[in-house]
């Protein structure tokens, strides 16, 4: 007998409702419901459309509904909403992209060190991060604090337009950087000290409990019955990361897509002068496991190459775009993906151009040049954190897992084999959605614990193998890299 369950998979640039189902041991995923998530600009902000989000959940839901047994919910972290004492939305979320939180970095210098916040959360700085959100919104529009009841990320917020339950998922709480990972609760002093109010806050769930279920008015909206809902890891690399096909204990990952996550997992906070000089950051994961890892700005680079020449008449797919870079021999220029210059939306080719030209580097014109400049550039910087996760860890990862949306891009899979020496074992596409299914089946009692979810993923998919080639050519290009961009050392 199968059994089924809704899996709500929300990314940067789009959504979908899964229902996933277990059989004899092995996960499959049927695709009910697909739709764009795309962000709108609101005067100078650039805003979530949160009840697009909310209305393609539950024509999903009702595609599917009436034969699961649960549904969970994952989506990006970061951004929020805050909920009036009504109920009502009096602010809606903006993108972790929005440019209100420029500058930001260097104004908590001035509450806290950097080395003194890391210790305490344990992340990275990146002003994506909610609690430079937060501050900005306390410097710049207080009052929008002062009037509201309580604060949801934005899995959180659809959650409760479903269940009319408040809760905060553990994950999402984790990557805010308003969270002590070692306490393994929310740093009410750090919060106080930018003017955050910790009443917003709402109580903390754990992936595997049960929020709520479907209030009445939404079930009988969808035709379906009162389904329970419950917490997965809400933040999709979480979920991800939990659905990496590996039954050894050390692995490296890669969660591909907009962004790349790359990192491994741990059994508890990392947090020590290698750590915090490479910029690892400690997330929160299923299974009580953490997530040491460092952000890259992945595929968002290729995605934003893509509208460029889309909107100059030239409208490729993906996998043109990949052969182009296949036949195309470039490696004579490469960049950081990291530098600020390719964080906000814009024309990306030209970018590219300008940051290479300002360092007396030729720049690729063609199109398979670019997009070959770009996953070169990617891989090497790959390399770089997984050499700092390594120093940091003190132990070799001997393979690594790319999952998500970019494990089927076999080019930067092979550059990625190629460039860190190392096995990579490509799949499943869909880590998301089956991370956030084996939460569920895990609550339902279907699996034991996370080690047997994964074993039965492993059985489910077909995973695609890249060997590494030709390692004297790719180690020189990988050091001349390194030392052009200047990275610290990790000898």
């Amino acid at each position: 007998m199968s059994k089924n369950v809704i899996v709500c998979d929300i990314g940067a640039s789009g959504a979908r409702v899964f229902k996933a189902s277990l059989n004899n041991g092995k996960l499959s995923l049927d695709e009910l419901y697909r739709f764009a998530n795309k962000p709108i600009i609101v005067g100078s902000s650039l805003y979530w459309d949160i009840f697009a989000l909310h209305e393609g959940l539950k024509r999903g839901i009702a595609a599917g509904g009436r034969e699961a047994v649960s549904i969970g919910i994952d989506a990006f972290s970061n951004d929020y909403l805050l909920v009036d004492r009504t109920g009502a939305i009096s602010e809606p979320p903006h993108t972790y992209r929005d440019a209100r939180t420029v500058g930001m970095l260097e104004e908590m210098d001035k509450i806290i060190s950097r080395k003194e916040l890391y210790y305490r959360t344990g992340l990275q700085f990146n002003r994506m991060n909610s609690l430079y959100q937060w501050l900005s919104l306390a410097k710049k529009r207080p009052w929008a604090l002062e009037t509201a009841d309580c604060l949801l990320f934005v899995p959180d917020s659809l959650v409760y337009f479903l269940t009319g339950e408040k809760v905060t998922e553990y994950t999402l709480a984790s990557v805010s950087q308003g969270y002590n990972p070692t306490e393994r609760g929310w740093d009410l002093p750090l919060l106080e000290s930018i003017g955050f109010p910790a009443r917003l806050l709402q109580p903390m769930v754990q992936p595997g409990d049960r929020v709520g279920v479907l209030t009445r008015k939404v079930s009988e909206e969808l035709s379906v019955g009162q389904l329970p809902v419950i917490a997965v890891g809400e933040h999709d690399t979480a979920s991800a990361v939990a659905a990496v096909p590996s039954r050894a204990p050390r692995f490296a990952y890669i969660s591909s897509g907009t962004w790349s996550i790359v990192g491994t997992e741990i059994g508890g906070p990392l947090i020590n002068e290698r750590s915090y000089r490479h910029g690892l950051a400690n997330e929160g994961g299923v299974g009580n496991r953490i997530r040491l890892l460092k952000n890259v700005m992945g595929l968002w680079i290729l995605q934003e190459c893509r509208r460029y020449w889309q909107e100059r008449g030239s409208a490729y797919e993906y996998s043109e775009l990949v052969r182009l870079a296949t036949e195309s021999d470039w490696e004579s220029g490469l960049f950081d993906p990291d530098d600020e210059l390719f964080y906000q939306p814009g024309p990306m080719p030209e970018l590219i151009a300008s940051y290479l030209e300002s360092r007396g580097k030729k720049a690729p014109r063609e199109v398979g040049d670019v997009v070959r400049c770009v996953l070169l550039s990617l891989a090497c910087k790959y390399r770089y954190v997984l050499e700092c996760i390594e120093y940091a860890c003190g132990y070799q990862l001997p393979a690594v897992h790319i999952v998500g949306g970019g494990s089927s891009n076999t080019l930067l899979n092979q550059l990625t084999a190629n460039i860190t020496g190392k096995p990579v074992y490509a799949g499943p596409s869909e880590a998301t959605a089956l991370g956030n299914a084996m939460v569920q089946f895990i609550a339902l009692k279907e699996f034991a614990s996370l080690n047997e979810a994964r074993s039965a993923v492993i059985e489910s998919v077909d995973l695609a193998e890249f060997l590494p080639d030709r390692a004297d050519k790719w180690n020189d290009m990988y050091h001349t890299y390194r030392d052009e961009m200047k990275f610290l050392a990790v000898e």
